[in-house]
């Protein structure tokens, strides 16, 4: 008796607490509350007190999860909190609850006279909720209304709450304030699973049961998706789904500026116009089926590709006596390029060159002199689903100059390998009368070949150190002059030293 006077005190404490925080809401600015035509709330930052007015039904998921009703796996049995408008106020890719930053902020709920019903998961984002305050005109609580709030320990029902559903109050683990009426019919039996069982008293009247899931008209998943990329457009295709259908549902997402488009269609294919030139692009298609209560919607089959980039412009061709450079543009339009492919027409045969190369230049050297060169330039996007996308060949025709040498060859260079010590000689060499640009240093070990050493702007004196005794080496020197046509080398006299 004096448990059931107890609680009798709580509520009337809990009611009074009602009216003072409803009087303090009537005071504050009203916020609609988006997708709800008659539900408004306010929220006062410093106590964190959340009031909810409306009439009928209380769309609560704009605080909970969000998401396109073909997105509710088949096993959810809360099913899936959505709005009808959801196909087109919201886009299918963003899962994050536009109200959940808010909600978390709330530790006292208080839900006004007139509201009759809440969603399934309503509040479930109210991670740091304490205190619930539900009104009179509300007759259930529904699946997962409550779910996982561990920090809830107090909730204000009324005696016109006449069932409580699946997992309701799952995992509130610290709810020690709840007063269920003898006019509770029924409990679903987990709608209190995680609780303290000694706190939460169901009433001996109320009927136990047991949720079973509805078998609910899921359309199979359309296969064998196929995209074909053309330079702004991709054709989708695939396989008619047996199922009882509607229709299909076929949309695509980028990251090139967030572009996102659906086309609903009964055929079993579809085109997107207007795309960017080398963009990539994930498609999705789905089977949905209408019925009066929901549109139930297959999971995605994905494919993803490249529309085909913008083949690129020939800016500017430079051309020697034994070189010819290419440099090029024309991938501003082509969103991550893998790279671009060089050929050579080579006897009237393409041959790769260069293979995927991400700038945007390449010198080929070592041409002779006066000879025509024919290449073609490709960019490519590498996809997951359609393999390489390839663009359009930008073809170039360049001939190298036929200027010849006409400098006369520098003077012979002399070099001198002098005091070899142990592991150690000095190389030095004349200076040439001749206007040169430098000096090139060989070395060879043995009867081995010559390996270049370094180039040198003028004569030096130099010291090679840690060579291997008992070993002859061989050092020779040239000098050069740059021309048009080439670099004109001097001859040389070798310089021959066996190391002590």
């Amino acid at each position: 008796m004096k448990k059931m006077k107890s609680l009798m005190l709580l509520i009337a404490t809990m009611l009074m607490l009602t009216v003072v925080f409803c009087m303090n809401a009537s005071a504050a600015e009203w916020v609609e509350v988006p997708y709800n035509e008659n539900a408004q709330y306010t929220f006062d930052e410093e106590t964190a007190v959340m009031v909810i007015k409306g009439e009928g039904k209380l769309n609560g998921s704009y605080f909970s999860d969000v998401c396109p009703d073909h997105y509710a796996p088949e096993d959810d049995v809360f099913g899936c909190t959505c709005w009808k408008a959801f196909d087109e106020a919201l886009d299918p890719f963003d899962t994050v609850p536009p109200g959940q930053d808010l909600a978390v902020k709330v530790k006292t709920l208080i839900i006004q006279e007139g509201v009759t019903s809440v969603d399934t998961r309503a509040f479930c984002y109210f991670k740091n909720l304490e205190v619930a305050i539900l009104p009179q005109s509300l007759t259930e609580i529904p699946a997962g209304a409550f779910d996982g709030l561990k920090k809830l320990h107090t909730v204000v029902l009324s005696n016109s709450i006449a069932k409580i559903e699946h997992r309701a109050f799952n995992n509130c683990e610290n709810l020690r304030n709840i007063y269920m009426a003898d006019t509770l019919e029924k409990v679903e039996k987990t709608a209190f699973e995680g609780c303290d069982e000694t706190v939460v008293r169901i009433p001996a009247t109320a009927e136990i049961y047991e949720y079973t899931p509805p078998k609910e008209p899921w359309p199979d998943v359309p296969a064998n998706v196929t995209v074909v990329p053309g330079t702004d457009s991709i054709t989708v295709t695939w396989d008619k789904v047996d199922s009882d259908i509607d229709g299909y549902s076929v949309s695509y997402h980028t990251n090139v500026g967030g572009d996102r488009a659906t086309i609903k269609t009964t055929e079993t294919s579809c085109a997107f116009e207007n795309l960017k030139s080398g963009a990539r692009y994930t498609i999705y298609v789905q089977a949905y089926k209408k019925t009066e209560k929901r549109d139930y919607y297959s999971d995605s089959n994905r494919a993803w590709t490249a529309t085909i980039p913008t083949k690129p412009d020939i800016v500017k061709l430079t051309q020697s006596a034994n070189a010819i450079k290419l440099d090029w543009s024309g991938i501003i339009n082509s969103e991550r390029l893998s790279g671009f492919r060089l050929y050579e027409n080579v006897g009237g045969k393409w041959t790769v060159k260069v293979n995927s190369i991400a700038k945007t230049s390449y010198t080929f050297e070592n041409l002779k002199l006066g000879s025509s060169h024919t290449y073609a330039i490709r960019p490519y996007i590498k996809t997951i689903s359609s393999g390489v996308v390839w663009g359009d060949y930008t073809i170039v025709t360049a001939t190298t100059t036929a200027t010849t040498v006409t400098s006369t060859p520098p003077a012979t260079v002399t070099a001198k390998a002098t005091s070899p010590t142990k592991g150690k000689i000095n190389l030095t060499w004349n200076n040439v009368d001749s206007d040169i640009d430098g000096y090139r240093v060989y070395y060879k070990v043995g009867n081995g070949a010559y390996q270049i050493y370094k180039n040198y702007a003028t004569a030096q004196n130099l010291t090679f150190s840690n060579l291997k005794s008992g070993t002859k080496y061989t050092f020779a020197v040239r000098a050069g002059i740059k021309t048009s046509g080439g670099i004109v080398w001097s001859g040389y006299n070798e310089a021959v030293v066996t190391v002590k």
